[in-house]
Parts: C-alpha cells; sequence; structure tokens
C-alpha cells in the first residue's frame, strides 16, 4: 500500500475553499486512505505549519484548527511522523531543497520510503532530482 506525506498546502486546500480544483483533487487521495486503499502521512512540521496558517492567515480559531487535526487522526488511514531528522534535513536544505519544511518532508519521505503528494511543482522537480517518489497534483 502507498504511503503518501502530504504537505502543508495540500492539508490547507482539503480545509478551506481557497481552491475547489485543488480541494477535489486532494479529497481523492483522503477519500482512498479512508477508505483503507492509501495512507496519509502528516509530518510533525507540516501540523505546525498547517495550525500557523489556519490561525494567522485564515483566521480559524485554536479550538477549530484542534477539531480539526483530531479529525485527521481519527480518520482510518491518517498516521503522524512526529519527529524528524536534523541531520537528514540538513543533507537536503538549503542547498538540493530551499525551504526548510519541504527539505523536512522530503527528508521524511526518503527515509520512510513515503511518496510527497504535493500541488507545488518546484518541490516535485527538486524531489524528483533526489530521486523521491512524488505525486504532484
Amino acid at each position: 500500500m502507498v504511503r503518501y506525506i502530504i504537505d502543508t498546502n495540500g492539508l490547507i486546500s482539503f480545509v478551506t475553499d481557497r481552491s475547489l480544483e485543488q480541494q477535489k483533487k486532494i479529497g481523492t487521495y483522503f477519500a482512498q486512505a479512508a477508505d483503507g486503499e492509501c495512507g496519509i502521512v502528516l509530518a510533525g512540521i507540516t501540523v505546525s505549519e498547517f495550525v500557523y496558517v489556519l490561525e494567522k492567515v485564515y483566521k480559524r480559531s485554536s479550538d477549530e484548527t484542534a477539531g480539526l487535526l483530531n479529525a485527521f487522526l481519527s480518520t482510518p488511514g491518517f498516521d503522524i511522523v512526529p519527529m524528524f531528522d536534523l541531520k537528514g534535513i540538513l543533507a537536503l536544505w538549503p542547498k538540493k531543497v530551499p525551504d526548510f519544511g519541504d527539505a523536512a518532508i522530503a527528508a521524511i519521505a526518503a527515509f520512510y520510503s513515503f511518496t510527497v503528494l504535493t500541488f507545488d511543482r518546484p518541490l516535485g522537480k527538486q524531489l524528483e532530482r533526489l530521486h523521491i517518489p512524488r505525486v504532484v497534483l
């Protein structure tokens, strides 16, 4: 079974209406995870970025944001990797993957053999150069 590690933009697109096209695309993977057809993994750093963006940019309350995170974690097929290997990140960041959060996702994906699920085309190209499996939606 394929296990996807999702970036912050994927989570934000799912819970907001900023792009209905992206929401629909990512929703397909979320439904597949809930049905046991794949796994969705959240990195601890992605959770931190998600909380920050929802509260600061979208003005969501902490209670609402916590509810969304609890919903993700209680959905079958969803899991979290709370820790990361700083040495693995530093092997990628900043030269190979310029964004620290993206480098963390790439390092986790490489370590656990996850496929990165993202809308970020530049990240997709960086992952391709690193031979890290990815799906760019």
